[in-house]
């Protein structure tokens, strides 16, 4: 006879509770962007998105019809219109390099950049753009070399919360090939502090490396992740970390990197606020403690599959979400599609259907953002925008008895009104996913002071007494 599992028969129990209870529910569309939550973007097929504080969106998008490649870049408003009042009646369109890497990086600034592979002879480097084409601002007349860095091929790039650029691949050095990664500012300066010389460094120094995903971790240091292959051996994936100086950080698995053999693609790597490192590959997560050892408590032995019956998605990335669950997004059956996960790679099943969510949408679910209680995603050719509160696992507030602020749109100062008893704070996010806390003193009416946010679009929410959830949108002017 089967041994019974107790511990699966008990999230098994609590998930059909969930369902029954009305907590499995699927996002809805935010009707008040584009159609029905969805802008499509016709033949403009998106390489790279970014939200702004004020609601506004940057897209870019490359593309190549011979002889030449092309790079657009587009604004749109908040509500999902194109912004007319940028470049073009709201586009830029300019020719690029045969060479450049086709995700672009999109500062805060509202500039875009480019890797490079062919800067010029032995070089290569960053290329950077604006609404007016090229931004000779950036670097010289626009571009930043690394001289003496030739047969490099760019796989990615990663922008740190401070718009330091970098870009990382392989490199063919001596007919062996090998990870290398060059950093910058966002002013198109080197960053010696991350790498060996005039910003370039390696992560890895075995035979037929190549890599694939990079990240920020904590104190400074840096994450990698790629596969090695070698002619005596199945592909591997490997993990490894650097310390602020580029050098191999000792503490993680002695120095050395973590490696898994597979054959599945890098799609993703984040240090997350417990401090966990986790790892994307098309169809897996890995996870692993601070340490660079497999986390004991995620999965089997620090992995999950996201083939889960006939709910399985070809994963493009993930993103924690800020009670710590996972929530990973790619497409499924040739449409965009995502699946949560709890932090110990348990399915979600309270989470749209079993824990996966599929939309009509031809594409792929990308660059994903989450924005208080909204999930803003672009896609092949479509950027979307759909409301998360039924899923957050608290009923929602009697609609007969709303939450009022105002006034809307409001410059120093709203007051807020509930027919019910609130909690102690009201959050405010922006669009880019930054919140803010603001204490409440009265539980039913009083004034808030919004004079320290920035103008723009920003989500509130708060709480009532008895965990009911209040929730909508301010626009702040001055």
């Amino acid at each position: 006879m089967k041994k019974l599992n107790f511990k699966s028969l008990l999230v098994s129990l609590f998930c059909v509770a969930a369902s029954l209870s009305g907590f499995a529910q699927t996002p809805q569309p935010d009707t008040s962007f584009g159609t029905q939550g969805i802008v499509n973007l016709g033949e403009f097929k998106v390489s790279g998105m970014r939200a702004f504080p004020n609601g506004k969106i940057i897209l870019a998008s490359l593309s190549y019809t011979f002889p030449s490649y092309y790079l657009r870049i587009r604004r749109y408003l908040a509500s999902g219109s194109l912004d007319s009042s940028y470049s073009t009646m709201g586009e830029m369109e300019t020719t690029v390099s045969t060479s450049v890497y086709f995700k672009p990086a999109i500062l805060s600034n509202e500039k875009v950049l480019l890797a490079d592979d062919y800067i010029a002879i032995s070089t290569c480097g960053a290329r950077a753009y604006n609404g007016n084409g090229i931004d000779s601002s950036f670097g010289t007349n626009g571009k930043v070399g690394f001289w003496g860095q030739n047969n490099v091929n760019f796989n990615g790039i990663f922008l740190d919360s401070s718009d330091r650029f970098f870009a990382f691949g392989d490199q063919i050095v001596f007919s062996e090939l090998s990870t290398v990664f060059v950093a910058m500012n966002k002013l198109g300066q080197p960053l010696p502090a991350y790498s060996t010389g005039y910003g370039r460094s390696q992560c890895s120094t075995s035979d037929e490396s190549q890599l694939f995903a990079m990240n920020l971790g904590s104190n400074k240091k840096l994450l990698f992740a790629g596969k090695l292959g070698s002619w005596s051996g199945p592909p591997k994936l490997f993990i490894a970390r650097n310390d602020s100086l580029g050098n191999a950080d000792m503490t993680f698995n002695g120095g050395n990197s973590v490696e898994y053999p597979t054959d599945q693609g890098v799609v993703g790597l984040k240090q997350l606020s417990s401090g966990k490192i986790l790892c994307s590959l098309t169809r897996s997560l890995y996870m692993l403690l601070p340490n660079g050892s497999p986390d004991p408590d995620f999965g089997v032995g620090g992995i999950v599959s996201t083939k889960l019956d006939t709910h399985s998605i070809d994963m493009l990335g993930y993103i924690e979400m800020s009670d710590g669950k996972i929530l990973a997004y790619g497409k499924k059956n040739s449409k965009a599609a995502f699946q949560r996960f709890f932090g110990n790679g348990q399915i979600d099943s309270s989470f749209a259907m079993n824990g996966t969510l599929e939309l009509d949408i031809a594409g792929q679910a990308a660059d994903v953002r989450i924005i208080g209680d909204t999930l803003l995603s672009s896609g092949s050719n479509f950027i979307m925008r759909y409301l998360l509160s039924p899923v957050t696992g608290v009923q929602k507030s009697n609609r007969s008895k709303p939450l009022v602020v105002y006034p809307n749109p409001a410059q120093n100062t709203i007051t807020i009104s509930s027919p019910n008893e609130l909690g102690k704070e009201i959050c405010f996010w922006n669009a880019t996913g930054q919140s803010f806390r603001k204490a409440l003193q009265n539980p039913a009416h009083q004034r808030v002071d919004v004079s320290d946010l920035t103008p723009g679009l920003y989500y509130y929410q708060a709480k009532g007494r008895n965990g009911e959830i209040y929730g909508g949108k301010l626009l702040i002017t001055r």
